[in-house]
């Protein structure tokens, strides 16, 4: 059970849900039954109202089954998304899909997107390709660290080559490093990615 430092249930008065323990049998029994102390995906404080009533019940299950169709499509989706990535970079550093097309029929050599370079981008960056930043709002302006944090957000989801290449090269700023580490609180499959900038008396931590 999930304890705070204070020696807490941090979930006293919320929900802690796992869908990958329940199975589509235990969706059904614990929407038609209110006793849930032998549901062994989910955790709660054993007064806790919001499941008293059908309605309640109904909410989290509804939140449970769409877990559970996200975990069992997870790999195709990855997949899927994986190769659009390769798609959209293959088109960009080939200058477009007429350029690439032309260079296919002739014979051409056609460059292919690797994944650690710097000029790998996400679906995200393919889509919003901006990188510098507001050139409006200077350090000191009540504007600029939430223009940064944005930015920052935005970056987050690219590879630490890409990343370093932007902080550095046109930021301006001092990058600090690039760090992956196991989310051990979710899922030890997933890896939380953060990297640190520096710039005059701002530290800025973006965590994807």
């Amino acid at each position: 059970m999930a304890i705070n430092s204070n020696g807490e249930h941090f979930y006293q008065n919320k929900l802690l849900l796992d869908p990958a323990e329940a199975s589509f049998l235990d969706l059904i029994l614990f929407l038609v039954s209110s006793n849930i102390k032998s549901r062994g995906f989910i955790e709660c404080h054993e007064e806790h109202i919001t499941l008293r009533n059908f309605n309640g019940r109904f909410i989290v299950f509804i939140s449970l089954l769409v877990q559970k169709i996200l975990l069992l499509f997870r790999k195709p989706m990855a997949i899927i998304g994986k190769a659009l990535e390769m798609w959209l970079n293959l088109l960009l550093c080939n200058g477009g899909f007429f350029k690439l097309l032309l260079n296919i029929l002739k014979g051409k050599v056609v460059k292919t997107p690797d994944r650690s370079s710097a000029e790998f981008t996400s679906a995200i960056g393919n889509v919003d390709l901006r990188v510098e930043l507001d050139k409006k709002t200077r350090p000191g302006d009540e504007k600029y660290k939430a223009s940064l944090s944005w930015m920052a957000a935005k970056l987050a989801y690219e590879n630490g080559a890409f990343v370093e290449s932007i902080v550095k090269d046109h930021w301006n700023m001092r990058f600090l490093g690039f760090f992956d580490f196991w989310n051990g609180e979710t899922s030890l499959s997933y890896v939380v990615g953060r990297f640190y900038l520096f710039i005059k008396y701002i530290k800025c931590i973006v965590v994807r």
